[in-house]
């Protein structure tokens, strides 16, 4: 007698499948069902979830294109615009919608996904695109080298719009020039001519309007050149009234007195022109910057005074990461 093999797993297949649908019916058989099981789109071992397939059915979010239990993937930063392929062949059919995860497609399930908008992955750089893939592949067997978010952000080079140039003068800008601190300082408590560009802005009462920062007078850094410059936060200068005079004191250090550790007293200047940042705005605090111009060049061979360094060109700093 001749059997038909393919006829006869087919029959078996349908006893096995209706042998279950009684046990679920009455609950009290439990047939394990092996490999047609996932033939069948059910458990191996009999158990049942609350639609009666498996979770290789069932495992999904409501929209269909986004698995909600899937396995931990490993994701690496390519070239934007490169297409994430699927290691073992193919596109990513369930990143771009073409395949819903219900449908269970005759396709590999380790297959390539595009991170889901309700994972928090972390982004890679702005000329790369994130491609996520099953963390079991090793994906040097196919060639690929894989750069996780972060090391592609440690790795990632960075270019200066121009280069520093080197400061001028006996009096570098940015320096300080002292021995070493005073006696007798409490923990954070700065010496005299500790921060020598720093000064406070005072009204014509001494009261307290903010502090600046003394700089040079153009981008050279020349401190042989005489400055009259200081800048500070735009938005500090709300408080003046149009008959308020607007000081500069440099090389303070106890604003209370002349007092021990201090060597050298304070000098001061009048503002006599005020340029702010055209596009400042005080709601927002955006380009809250301003130039102080005062009444007459700044001592810069005071011990305690010197001016911070301006960059040496627009764009010095401009690279976005």
């Amino acid at each position: 007698m001749k059997v038909d093999l393919p006829a006869l797993c087919t029959f078996l297949a349908l006893c096995q499948l209706l042998v279950c649908t009684t046990a679920q019916d009455t609950g009290s058989i439990k047939t394990r069902l092996g490999l047609l099981a996932s033939n069948l789109g059910l458990d191996p071992t009999a158990e049942s979830s609350s639609s009666g397939q498996s979770s290789d059915f069932t495992d999904a979010s409501s929209t269909g294109n986004e698995l909600s239990g899937r396995s931990p993937q490993q994701c690496c930063c390519e070239p934007l615009g490169t297409q994430c392929e699927e290691p073992f062949g193919g596109s990513d059919l369930f990143g771009s919608g073409l395949i819903g995860a219900r449908k269970k497609p005759r396709v590999n399930t380790r297959i390539v996904n595009r991170p889901s908008t309700l994972e928090k992955v972390q982004s890679c750089p702005a000329s790369q695109q994130t491609c996520c893939y099953d963390a079991s592949i090793d994906l040097s067997v196919f060639g690929k080298t894989c750069l996780n978010p972060q090391q592609a952000l440690q790795n990632l080079p960075w270019t200066q719009g121009c280069q520093e140039s080197q400061p001028q003068g006996s009096k570098q800008c940015g320096t300080r020039n002292y021995n070493r601190p005073v006696s007798g300082l409490t923990h954070g408590q700065a010496s005299p001519g500790d921060f020598p560009w720093t000064c406070l802005l005072l009204n014509q009462n001494n009261d307290f309007v903010g502090t600046c920062a003394i700089i040079p007078n153009d981008f050279s850094n020349n401190n042989n050149a005489p400055t009259r410059k200081v800048i500070t936060a735009a938005h500090k200068l709300k408080v003046l009234g149009e008959t308020d005079l607007l000081k500069v004191r440099t090389g303070e250090y106890d604003a209370s007195g002349f007092n021990d550790p201090e060597a050298q007293n304070h000098e001061e200047y009048t503002v006599t022109r005020i340029l702010k940042h055209p596009q400042m705005s005080n709601s927002r605090l955006s380009n809250d910057i301003a130039i102080l111009y005062v009444d007459r060049d700044i001592n810069l061979n005071h011990p305690y005074v010197n001016t911070a360094c301006l960059p040496s060109c627009d764009n010095q700093f401009d690279y976005q990461f």
